[in-house]
């Protein structure tokens, strides 16, 4: 596991495409980004009211805020890192503060080896930092109460920083149960009885070649074939990387 600072996915892999066959592509992208400002606007606004009621006291604690403001963001990350361990899935980096051309939400992120996840525990991906930074804290407010209160300040900042985890996992809760997700999309099987493909056509830094990846899903297991097999669509998708990169 790779940790990086200032960097994206194409700072390792140019581009990575995906093409697959017995399966079709679902998705609510649409509605997930005209429902995260929603989102966010509902994660902050308890933060925000928290800090103005309890000002003073977090003044007094000043250096418990700061202390919560520089490793929050690093333990939201871990978490994500945590479940996919524990879900057995390599993690291959943990990306802070990527570098994006335009404006983005995202501090962080974990980008997980390839592999695929049903719908629950792609959600509990997701859910993971909320389940241990938010939940657990408050919960443990209950118990604890003379930490009652860097408990909850706990608790909401990471709920604040959790507004594209939720957005993501509303959204994930609105596709079909038997939904399969990679990460950077989900997909349902036509025929149960028939293996889905999935092909990776990517390149790396060196844009040497293109390189071409094939997956097979059978029986509730993804594993690598030996042998690739050009589809109409693979060789369609080399083009596009033919012409983009200049490469033959």
């Amino acid at each position: 596991m790779k940790i990086t600072f200032f960097k994206n996915e194409e700072h390792f892999y140019p581009r990575i495409s995906y093409v697959w066959e017995n399966a079709e592509k679902v998705s609510d992208e649409n509605n997930r980004k005209k429902f995260h400002k929603y989102v966010l606007l509902a994660t902050t606004l308890p933060l925000l009211i928290f800090s103005i009621v309890f000002s003073r006291q977090m003044l007094s604690d000043y250096w418990f805020v700061i202390a919560a403001l520089i490793f929050l963001l690093p333990l939201h990350e871990l978490c994500h890192a945590l479940f996919c361990l524990l879900s057995h899935r390599k993690v291959d980096r943990i990306c802070f503060f990527p570098y994006t051309k335009t404006f983005s939400w995202i501090g962080a992120y974990v980008a997980p080896s390839f592999g695929i996840w049903n719908k629950t525990r792609a959600v509990l991906f997701y859910a993971f930092p909320l389940i241990l930074l938010t939940a657990l804290p408050t919960v443990l407010a209950f118990f604890f109460p003379e930490l009652k209160t860097p408990l909850v300040f706990i608790s909401l900042l990471n709920l604040s920083s959790s507004s594209i985890d939720i957005t993501d996992i509303i959204g994930l809760l609105k596709l079909p149960s038997d939904m399969l997700n990679f990460i950077n999309f989900s997909l349902t099987i036509k025929n149960k009885n028939e293996p889905l493909i999935i092909h990776q056509i990517f390149v790396t830094l060196e844009l040497d070649k293109i390189y071409h990846r094939q997956f097979e899903y059978s029986n509730g297991k993804l594993s690598e074939t030996e042998t690739v097999k050009e589809t109409n669509a693979t060789l369609r998708l080399r083009g596009e990387f033919e012409e983009q990169f200049n490469i033959k």
